[in-house]
């Protein structure tokens, strides 16, 4: 296994725990809030400032959700990885067992 993204997860899990990425989540959620009120109580928003304040809340609920996708992101990797290293031990055990075959066994003559 990469012991690169099995510190890589780790550090997302901590940062993820962590007293200043709460405080950013606070700040971020009061933000979406505001500018989803600010949306509802202008009857005369231009079209583009929707918009706007649209993908400033699009963008924000990303910000919010990056931890969890570098998480699963990192942990499909690591099992990605230890799947390939059974496979590989797999394929070794499989070549060296069947290296003791006489010649002609198990190839097909068509």
């Amino acid at each position: 296994m990469s012991r690169k993204q099995e510190t890589l997860h780790k550090g997302v899990e901590t940062m993820k725990n962590s007293r200043g990425w709460n405080y950013i989540r606070e700040v971020m959620e009061q933000e979406i809030v505001s500018a989803a009120l600010g949306m509802a109580n202008n009857a005369n928003m231009p079209v583009e400032e929707m918009h706007f304040r649209r993908g400033s809340i699009w963008a924000a609920k990303q910000l919010l959700e990056l931890p969890e996708k570098l998480l699963l992101h990192l942990e499909t990797q690591i099992k990605l990885e230890a799947a390939d290293e059974l496979n590989d031990a797999t394929a070794s055990f499989d070549i060296l067992t069947k290296s003791s075959l006489r010649p002609g066994e198990g190839v097909d003559n068509g």
